[in-house]
């Protein structure tokens, strides 16, 4: 039996960077990038279905632990990624594709390229976690931008 996001079990980061986790964080949307930054010619069709989800869900997280004023909404997260299986399910790909797949990308230089998406998103917004207030800053202008990062966060 599945539970809708193919027995994948999501880690948080804890600013760890975001290849740390088993399926990665995306800022595509949130940055115009169709995918990451390294891209590869073998990227499939379920990693960028994927990506596309992760990435602004992982630096909204980012964000809302580094600013007291910021709420990570991890139930939108799982949700959006149920769906996103749940899709790549229809399209006939299993579980197991569904896990080789993902486990394949977050070994190799992709992962390293989400943790450079991460690394340009921090720099290009002025990010300083040891300055809780560009944190913040950066989490409002999602939120009123309503972007894909500002869409995982909630202010209070």
């Amino acid at each position: 039996m599945t539970d809708g996001r193919a027995g994948f079990e999501l880690v948080s980061r804890r600013r760890s960077g975001l290849g740390a986790v088993l399926v990665l964080p995306l800022l595509a949307a949130a940055c115009g990038m169709t995918g990451p930054a390294t891209r590869d010619n073998d990227l499939g069709p379920v990693f960028e279905a994927i990506y596309v989800v992760a990435m602004p869900a992982g630096l909204a997280e980012e964000l809302a632990e580094g600013c007291p004023e910021l709420n990570y909404d991890k139930a939108r997260y799982e949700a959006e990624l149920d769906a996103v299986v749940a899709s790549l399910q229809e399209q006939g790909f299993t579980d197991e594709q569904i896990k080789a797949e993902v486990a394949q990308v977050n070994e190799g230089a992709l992962g390293r390229g989400a943790r450079a998406d991460e690394a340009a998103y921090i720099e290009q917004n002025g990010i300083v976690f040891a300055e809780p207030e560009t944190v913040c800053r950066a989490g409002q202008t999602e939120i009123a931008e309503g972007s894909a990062i500002g869409a995982f966060l909630n202010e209070g």
